[in-house]
């Protein structure tokens, strides 16, 4: 039975796999759905009264701190990434992954422009690869044909690190988060036409200073793509 081999490197927030290779590359949109949690107002006093009584004086204080919770996608990341490199990506540049992680698309979606892998950096704490596999194989005087389907789903529990400490960044502020999660890539192949179909979604939570703002990040990362599977 055939075995899909699983790379080391991630897509853009997905694991990488041999054979997937003619769909995930040169790169495959990613959908970025986080929320960003920052704190808005530190705790502190916002109120007082006292009442003054007969017998007593009544004191009362108000104290207060809060959180502001906003949209991180597409563009809140790829304008985080031309900060930490101090740069401006050509307008329609988009966030794809593919088998060396994160990575700059132009317009099309097609063409990697950046790879930002000195900032964004994944790792890989254990995974599994549950697989199924059907093969029908026809004898016919003309040779031989293979039918058939494979699925596999790779679950693994992984780390996206950004740091961007050593780079001079466009205003002079750093990012430093981790953001930890399951991802889970889908794969499935027709045996028959050698076309396979790639899903990945990367679920998580993380934090670390922002801009060098404190935030939580939560939500997921996703994407999908399909191609043939080259001849080996």
């Amino acid at each position: 039975m055939k075995k899909l081999l699983i790379a080391m490197a991630l897509t853009a927030l997905s694991l990488g796999v041999a054979r997937s290779a003619s769909v995930l590359n040169p790169g495959v949109p990613a959908i970025v759905n986080l929320e960003a949690i920052v704190r808005a107002m530190p705790f502190q006093q916002v109120g007082g009264k006292t009442n003054q009584s007969k017998n007593s004086t009544n004191i009362t204080q108000m104290y207060k701190s809060t959180i502001a919770r906003t949209t991180f996608r597409n563009a809140e990341l790829l304008t985080l990434l031309a900060n930490s490199f101090n740069t401006n990506f050509p307008a329609g540049s988009g966030i794809g992954m593919n088998l060396q992680g994160i990575v700059i698309l132009d317009g099309t979606g097609t063409n990697v422009l950046f790879t930002p892998s000195s900032v964004v950096s994944f790792q890989i704490d254990e995974e599994f690869a549950p697989e199924t596999e059907t093969i029908v194989t026809r004898e016919k005087a003309s040779g031989t044909e293979v039918s058939g389907n494979l699925s596999q789903t790779i679950m693994a529990s992984v780390s996206m690190n950004y740091d961007d400490a050593l780079n001079s960044t466009a205003d002079g502020t750093h990012t430093k988060f981790a953001f930890k999660g399951l991802l889970t890539l889908k794969i499935t192949e027709n045996l028959k036409t050698r076309i396979l179909r790639a899903a990945y979604q990367f679920n998580g939570t993380g934090g670390g200073p922002v801009r060098d703002v404190a935030t939580i990040l939560t939500g997921n990362i996703n994407g999908q793509g399909a191609g043939a599977v080259p001849a080996f």
